[in-house]
């Protein structure tokens, strides 16, 4: 068993056979529902919460996937959860990070996705065992490459970690 501090998790939630994405607020790219655990809280309540409160969906968990922790230090070990959707009611979200919900179809899954992402929906789908994992993409090299590409994105995304989210 790992020794990583978890203090997020994040869900691959499925609506019959589309993926359901969330769009920012703060960096305009689609990203899987999840979030910070809260104290008292398990990462499996925590994944039911911040689904709900993310998409206004009601979900089951299907599976645990795994541990994901990363070299660079910013960025907070998660637990990923494959999910589904109960009922297809969802609720109005009224979230103050989430501009837009919306399921996708696997084979059209929206250009601002995150690229770890994709795979990360893509191992929802196979049936593999619990396992734990570093993420090392996320190098000096990269987020260099990233500012420089990407610049106001970058800036976006610092500012809201630092809570100073700029919505759009």
């Amino acid at each position: 068993m790992s020794k990583t501090i978890v203090k997020a998790v994040l869900g691959v939630v499925f609506l019959d056979d589309k993926v359901i994405l969330t769009k920012r607020r703060d960096i305009p790219l689609w990203v899987l529902p999840g979030g910070a655990i809260d104290e008292g809280e398990t990462a499996d309540e925590t994944i039911i919460r911040e689904v709900k409160e993310e998409t206004g969906y009601d979900v089951k968990i299907d599976r645990k996937i795994g541990l994901f922790s990363f070299s660079a230090k910013f960025i907070d070990s998660s637990y990923l959860y494959k999910l589904s959707v109960i009922n297809d009611e969802k609720i109005n979200h009224d979230h103050n990070e989430v501009k837009e919900v919306k399921a996708f179809a696997l084979n059209d899954l929206p250009y601002e996705t995150l690229p770890l992402y994709v795979d990360w929906i893509k191992e929802a789908l196979e049936d593999n065992p619990y396992y734990e994992k570093e993420i090392t993409t996320f190098s000096p090299l990269f987020i260099l490459k990233a500012v420089l590409s990407h610049p106001i994105l970058v800036c976006r995304y610092f500012l809201s970690r630092l809570g100073l989210p700029v919505n759009t």
